[in-house]
């Protein structure tokens, strides 16, 4: 009997947790499915799916069109919002498997780590059920890595400029891939996956000035959508937060955990780097941009630096897991991986019933 390859395994076990999560949340709470695709910014994604061309108006340029084309794309065979949960648990679970074969390079503990990621950290395994671009980011970023260090330039720009489709955010990723590009000492084509990177973010401005008359009409209506501005003094947003009675304090000790996972785990990477793992180096330069810019976020508005730290910091989670798991033993990985199951199912519980409000 042919066995069944890792990767499968990693893809099917988040797809299945995935989707009893969801089911379960919408079964306890009584949910329909209009009502999971309404949270956060999932009527804006259905509205640029169900739309063509795919920005109606001007307000709907305030998030990136490629997760609504995904959602369009599903929507040829499926009604458009179960689309979007489709795209969102599908490339979650694929971003899983990819994640895996990314670590193979760096660690015998890559299959272990790699399930843990399935569940963990708690907002990138709920997000990954929601009408939201994180999945599909997140995916495109990895896979990206994956044709970096396989070789393949030209295809892991094409990944590369896909996620900039899909989050800006992703310009974050360049300083590690240029370290690693340079790295190799293949300097003639080292950098060749730019070419393709810029050409997406090149071809979407265009389409901008031909839609609206403003290349960068994103910026401007993604200030007027998180309440105006953007940037304070470091950690500022997190001082105002945890001292603001307005925020609901369940949401205090979650972000205080947030910090430590994301931020101790950074120091702990450049820890054990120091100490004679240089290979984190790559993976250090791809979690601190990410970070750096998550002290500085404070809107205007909202406070949404502080309350949705744990999902805008989830692109440094495959190098933070990396750091504070790489070394434990196989036993102690499969059993965090079993005691976070419960957990990660309670964090989905209460996600959605912050949504759905008293």
């Amino acid at each position: 009997m042919r066995r069944i390859k890792p990767e499968l395994v990693l893809f099917l076990t988040a797809l299945a947790l995935r989707s009893a999560s969801l089911l379960l949340a919408a079964s306890v709470l009584h949910l329909k499915l209009s009502d999971v695709v309404s949270f956060q910014d999932g009527p804006a994604y259905i509205t640029l799916a169900s739309s063509w061309p795919i920005y109606p108006y001007e307000q709907t340029a305030a998030h990136f069109p490629l997760y609504g084309l995904a959602i369009r794309l599903f929507a040829l065979l499926i009604p458009v919002e179960p689309a979007a949960l489709a795209v969102s648990l599908l490339a979650g679970s694929l971003a899983v498997a990819v994640y895996a074969q990314v670590l193979r390079r760096y660690t015998e503990r890559w299959f272990e780590i790699a399930l843990v990621f399935c569940i963990f950290p708690f907002r990138w395994f709920n997000v990954s059920q929601l009408a939201m671009s994180e999945s599909l980011f997140m995916l495109l970023l990895l896979l990206s890595l994956l044709l970096h260090s396989k070789g393949r330039r030209l295809y892991s720009g094409v990944a590369l400029g896909f996620s900039w489709l899909t989050r800006l955010s992703g310009v974050l990723v360049l300083p590690a891939l240029l370290y690693r590009s340079f790295r190799t000492r293949e300097r003639a084509s080292a950098l060749l996956w730019l070419l393709p990177a810029g050409l997406c973010l090149a071809l979407l401005g265009l389409y901008f000035e031909y839609r609206f008359a403003d290349p960068l009409i994103y910026f401007k209506e993604n200030n007027e959508l998180w309440g105006g501005g953007r940037f304070s003094y470091p950690f500022s947003a997190y001082v105002s937060g945890f001292l603001d009675p307005a925020i609901y304090w369940m949401r205090k000790p979650y972000v205080a955990f947030v910090l430590i996972e994301y931020f101790g785990g950074l120091i702990l990477g450049i820890v054990r780097w120091r100490r004679g793992q240089p290979e984190l180096a790559f993976w250090i330069l791809w979690a601190a941009p990410f970070l750096l810019l998550q002290t500085v976020l404070h809107g205007q508005g909202t406070n949404w630096g502080f309350i949705s730290s744990g999902r805008l910091m989830i692109p440094s989670a495959p190098a933070i897991l990396l750091f504070w798991l790489n070394g434990l033993s196989r036993r102690i990985l499969y059993i965090v991986f079993a005691l976070m199951i419960p957990l990660a199912f309670l964090f989905t519980l209460a996600a959605f019933s912050l949504q759905t409000g008293p």
